[in-house]
């Protein structure tokens, strides 16, 4: 029914169809792209997140390594078991051995790397 339509109106009828062919082209082309960049930022997010969290615990690990050699060191063996079942406690340590090195954990950590 609409080819015959088309056919009726000549030229003009056939550059119509082209014309909205083409915009429904576009259209579907700015929705695939939007659609396509909000997965790829939900995607990135989910990756950075994840990479974030294994970077946070690797540098966890080599504070609490410190920390550890630290209270070994000074005869302080008792207080790694006691840092292990209370993390006020364990707070407490970081930061009394950041202030007895005057230093940020961190900054050893990155050294030693």
């Amino acid at each position: 029914m609409i080819e015959g339509e088309v056919k009726k109106m000549g030229g003009f009828g056939q550059a119509l169809v082209d014309k909205t062919e083409e915009k429904a082209r576009e259209e579907g082309r700015a929705e695939g792209k939007a659609e396509g960049k909000a997965e790829g930022k939900a995607e990135g997010r989910a990756e950075g997140k994840a990479e974030g969290k294994a970077e946070g615990r690797a540098e966890g690990r080599k504070d609490t390594a410190v920390l550890m050699s630290y209270l070994v060191q000074n005869g302080r063996s008792d207080d790694i078991i006691k840092a292990a079942n209370d993390p006020d406690y364990l707070d407490q340590l970081i930061d009394e051995y950041e202030k007895a090195n005057q230093v940020n954990t961190l900054d050893v950590v990155n050294k030693q790397s």
